[in-house]
């Protein structure tokens, strides 16, 4: 495969910080996040950088400094999705895992843009916040920027 992953996060001084890939699936396990993150890395040409996060529509697993190397590695966060997805869904009376790739690709992409530009909204319950902040997400993503990955 040549492509990379799907999104790529810049920090306000224009560094690459994350490698964000995602999926409408739902309810996958650790060690199927850490399968598909290797696959991804054995596969695909992915930079290195501090962070490589997979997202669902209600888990997110967050690596940091784990490296590009395509090697089983536990991810150092995992947090509920769901406070972060669940008003995009109820705009559009979707459930989670039963929509096309393109759809949860625009609510990543919303999330991320909220958490750049505007940090986390006010209802985000503690325990998502407390992953967020302590991983560094918050500190590294602040005022950046955000695109879509590009084959090289």
């Amino acid at each position: 495969m040549a492509g990379v992953a799907d999104l790529k996060v810049y920090d306000k001084d224009g560094q690459m910080v994350a490698v964000v890939e995602y999926s409408g699936n739902r309810s996958k396990s650790r060690e199927w996040a850490m399968e598909f993150r290797r696959n991804i890395l054995e596969h695909e040409l992915t930079p290195n950088c501090p962070y490589f996060l997979i997202v669902l529509p209600d888990r997110i697993f967050i690596w940091k400094d784990a490296g590009v190397e395509p090697e089983l590695v536990e991810p150092d966060f995992e947090v509920d999705a769901t406070p972060f997805f669940s008003r995009y869904f109820d705009l559009r009376d979707i459930k989670p895992g039963q929509m096309h790739r393109g759809i949860f690709e625009l609510y990543v992409r919303s999330w991320l843009q909220e958490l750049v530009y505007f940090g986390l909204r006010p209802e985000i319950p503690d325990e998502q916040r407390r992953v967020l902040i302590e991983s560094g997400l918050m500190d590294a993503f602040k005022n950046g920027d955000i695109s879509r990955m590009s084959l090289v």
